[in-house]
């Protein structure tokens, strides 16, 4: 009866370890999918930022031919977090170029068209290319090296914790009676 009040305690650590663990990585792994998700539409956000933000004043500075504030407002752009590239193409084949290479992969781009409105009259002043990356979402997704403690961790790894030391509590009880068995054994024969 003993034994088997033994194996039916390991049986139960056992479970609720693995139940633990299980639900500390599902957890984990929804906290990283969230973070994901709202990284990426940060991210995409940025498109909104540059076409309200940029944009108007690009088409002023294409519109005048001030090379300067051009160059200028491309360096602003490169200069936002997640700008992977720029590309600036005029009607007349001018070409303005920004890099931010880092090796990750592109996560979105997009062209925008510039033209510049005078009353019912349109000017094709030329094309902004925008590509973004994904380093800001990978630096956001790598574990933060500080002393501080996410909730995931005290709902799941301190039990975690609390039933391997309980485990192992009966266990070394049952290397202490094999011990003392054995030397009962060795001194009696």
């Amino acid at each position: 009866m003993r034994r088997y009040r033994r194996k039916l305690s390991v049986y139960f650590v056992v479970i609720t370890l693995s139940f633990t663990a299980l639900m500390a990585v599902m957890v984990t792994g929804w906290q990283i999918y969230l973070t994901y998700k709202s990284e990426m539409t940060a991210l995409r956000d940025r498109f909104d930022q540059i076409e309200k933000s940029y944009i108007p004043s690009l088409k002023e500075a294409m519109w005048a031919v001030d090379e300067q504030r051009i160059n200028v407002l491309l360096d602003g752009l490169a200069a936002l977090p997640g700008i992977g590239s720029i590309i600036l193409l005029d009607d007349i084949g001018t070409r303005w170029q920004r890099n931010n290479t880092s090796g990750n992969q592109a996560a979105d781009s997009r062209s925008f068209t510039l033209q510049y409105h005078i009353g019912n009259d349109q000017y094709l002043l030329g094309e902004l290319q925008v590509t973004l990356m994904d380093d800001a979402i990978y630096q956001s997704l790598k574990p933060k090296r500080s002393l501080s403690v996410s909730p995931p961790v005290y709902h799941y790894w301190l039990p975690l914790l609390f039933c391997c030391i309980y485990s192992v509590m009966p266990l070394a009880g049952i290397w202490k009676t094999w011990r003392v068995m054995r030397q009962h054994s060795t001194v009696t024969t």
